[in-house]
């Protein structure tokens, strides 16, 4: 389809004075209905440039069938909201009527009060929240417990014991295999993610460990390997990649087989942290859940940080991410 607010070529953007649809009065000097429509755009153009940055047909088929999950006759879909916008330069001018209200995001708006384009895809796009949750869950319950068997592992060093290792490899695995089953809705956040690096200091074995590195992805710089943000997709590949290693690892023998399987448990251990910082955004600002997971996600990571990493990630969270054209906030709720 070849069409500027579809291709995220252009954000689409009403003001009050874009609108003579009767909706846009329906609401009384309210700007809920307005507002709505607005995030729907706001969501649909950060998607498609998430998209454009990690390409996959799973993420461009989920965003399809939210953007066209509309019924009935006129505008109904988001789709068919962008035919309408470039027929009409940018103006909107479409009666269709909805019959559902729009109840989500902080904010309850009248069905008379908002296009049915904009509550269809809205109510698609609020219903992957829903399948974050499986997801969420094994993160926050199996992720404790790796921390704790990571700190005493990175504590003692490499050992020819590996039942920790072991258990730490069943916990990221499980991790990973439900990453994977939401990896096609992750276009509703942001593309990159900042890394939480592991301190080498950590590692009292660094050095016996890092030769196996290249094995696992040559495109990684050892020390400096988490310098450059992070696709969620690359993340739960790269964890794939170093559980492999570390299967291989019990093939071979003596200090390489140890050297193998520690390199491959500590960098997917670097990557782990990154699925939480992506679910992290995925949930901010849904009640309930948001204040939990930033403060697991701190506990979780603060072992890991030099003190200097430790400040600078904690300010960084207190920012709140803005949309790089509207300026709107990238968070769950709708602000009016």
């Amino acid at each position: 389809m070849s069409n500027i607010y579809w291709n995220g070529e252009k954000h689409a953007e009403l003001k009050r004075e874009d609108v003579t649809a009767d909706w846009i009065n329906q609401g009384g000097s309210s700007t809920r209905g307005l507002e709505a429509t607005n995030k729907a755009f706001c969501i649909w153009y950060n998607g498609v440039q998430t998209l454009q940055s990690a390409y996959s047909s799973e993420m461009e088929e989920s965003m399809t069938e939210c953007a066209t999950s509309g019924w009935g006759m006129g505008v109904d879909d988001l789709e068919e909201a962008f035919e309408h916008l470039v027929t009409e330069g940018g103006k909107w001018t479409d009666d269709t009527s909805s019959s559902q209200t729009y109840n989500g995001r902080g904010i309850y708006v009248s069905n008379k009060a908002i296009p049915p384009s904009a509550t269809n895809f809205l109510k698609a796009v609020d219903k992957l929240t829903e399948e974050l949750s499986p997801a969420l869950q094994v993160y926050s319950r199996l992720s404790e417990s790796i921390k704790f068997l990571a700190n005493d592992l990175f504590d003692n060093g490499l050992s020819t014991d590996n039942s920790k290792m072991n258990m730490i490899k069943m916990h990221i695995e499980s991790i990973n295999n439900e990453a994977k089953k939401i990896k096609p809705h992750m276009w509703i956040t942001q593309p990159l993610i900042d890394p939480i690096p592991l301190a080498p200091k950590k590692l009292p074995n660094f050095a016996k460990m890092s030769k196996f590195a290249d094995r696992i992805d040559p495109s990684d710089a050892v020390i400096h390997r988490m310098a450059k943000p992070v696709k969620f997709i690359d993340a739960v590949d790269k964890i794939d990649k170093s559980l492999k290693m570390y299967i291989k690892a019990s093939t071979t023998f003596g200090d390489e087989k140890v050297g193998m399987a520690f390199a491959g448990i500590t960098f997917a251990l670097t990557y782990v942290p990154i699925l939480g910082g992506f679910y992290g955004r995925m949930v901010s600002e849904i009640p309930g859940l948001a204040d939990n997971f930033k403060q697991f996600m701190f506990d979780y990571t603060g072992g890991y940080l030099r003190p200097s990493e430790a400040v600078t990630k904690q300010s960084v969270k207190k920012e709140v991410e803005k949309c790089s054209v509207c300026k709107k906030s990238l968070g769950y709720k709708i602000k009016v």
